[in-house]
């Protein structure tokens, strides 16, 4: 989120649209964690 608002600042759009990606990517691995471990705790609730 940093890196998005320095580079906002300093009108870098090609550093800012990496920031944006890199974010977006974290955000997905931290749901699939999640969703991985609510599977795991609740395995009967979740069809294989």
């Amino acid at each position: 989120m940093t890196n998005d608002l320095s580079a906002s600042l300093a009108k870098d759009w090609n550093a800012r649209i990496v920031s944006i990606d890199e974010g977006v990517t974290h955000i997905i691995l931290m749901a699939d964690t999640i969703s991985a471990g609510v599977v795991k705790q609740f395995p009967d609730k979740f069809k294989k």
